[in-house]
């Protein structure tokens, strides 16, 4: 089963593809942010960036970049790619 996480500047969130991408709508509508939306499998330690989203547009990525789930966790505020 994957696991979706939905990444601002400042916070991480992680829960089902439907429900991260209406969090991610709603913050984009609220403050005008750039959102993105990771996955990863269970027991994997690096999620991939799979879509983003913003107020003019939402887009799926092919190949995105790689993240180390560790710092999604803990609440970072910024996750460092690899």
């Amino acid at each position: 089963m994957r696991s979706f996480f939905v990444i601002t500047g400042s916070s991480a969130r992680a829960g089902g593809w439907r429900e991260c991408l209406l969090l991610a709508r709603e913050m984009t509508q609220r403050n005008g942010s750039v959102v993105q939306i990771a996955t990863a499998r269970a027991g994997e330690k690096k999620a991939r960036i799979v879509a983003e989203v913003t107020p003019s547009s939402e887009r799926l990525i092919k190949n995105g970049r790689i993240i180390k789930i560790r710092r999604l966790r803990h609440g970072e505020k910024t996750p460092e790619p690899l």
